[in-house]
This record gives structure tokens, sequence and C-alpha cells, in this order.
């Protein structure tokens, strides 16, 4: 098990998967109140709970996991995961986007990959924020 950035994790079939829960208050606050589900909860104030057992995918695209990646792949998971079981709008998009590259940069990743992982988000994030037929 690993700890980075206040995220303990361990690896598991390819996946990203919280090793203690994890806690963290996001500037992003939902429109119509808390929401709860089984896997992640972000209250009106921007309190985000994940439990233990939580899986991402960590780093996506041509680019690789670092020590400055896991706390912003984690959430920037989190907030597409909400927008596409439709908990939250697509115009939160920029929102989580925008999260990615500050907590990038706060986390030690140098700018220049910081600012190509936001550019190439939001040139092709959206289909991974739409939801997915069934979910």
């Amino acid at each position: 098990m690993k700890t980075v950035h206040g995220v303990t994790y361990y690896c598991k079939s390819g996946w990203k998967v919280l090793g203690k829960p994890y806690m963290e208050c996001l500037p992003i606050q939902p429109p119509s109140g808390d929401i709860i589900t089984p896997f992640i909860t972000l209250r009106q104030n921007g309190h985000l709970h994940l439990p233990a057992e939580y899986a991402w995918d960590g780093a996506s695209g041509p680019t690789w996991d670092t020590k400055s990646s896991i706390r912003p792949a984690l959430g920037h998971d989190v907030g597409y995961q909400l927008i596409r079981l439709g908990f939250l709008p697509m115009s939160y998009r920029i929102q989580f986007d925008d999260l990615l590259l500050t907590t990038c940069i706060q986390d030690g990743m140098w700018h220049w990959r910081a600012e190509m992982w936001y550019r190439n988000v939001r040139r092709f994030g959206e289909a991974s924020a739409r939801p997915i037929d069934g979910e």
C-alpha cells in the first residue's frame, strides 16, 4: 500500500483502489443538495468522502502515473463519474477539468505537463463524461 498526497491506495488489476477512506474539500458544490451514493459522497459544501475500496483508473491517455498525478486523477475521475451517473450536469465538466490542472500543479507536476493534461481533457474528455447506456 502507498500513500501519496493524502491518498492511501494499492493497485489491483490495473485499478488504483483506496486502502482507507479519503476526504477532501473541493471547490465544487452540487447544485441541488448533497450527492450520496454507495461509493461517493459530495456534500453541498464541497466535502468529498470516498470509502476504502473506491477504485479509479488513474492517469488515462498517452501518459503515466506519478506521485503528482494520483490525487488529481482521483478527483477528476470522481467528477466525471458523477456526471456520467447523472448526479451533476455536463456543465460541471469544466470545473473538474480545472480542478485537475490545479491539483496537478499543487502536487508538484511540471507546469508544462499539467497544461498538456488540461488541454487533452478539455479536447478529448467529453466522451468519458457522457452517460453510458445501462449506467
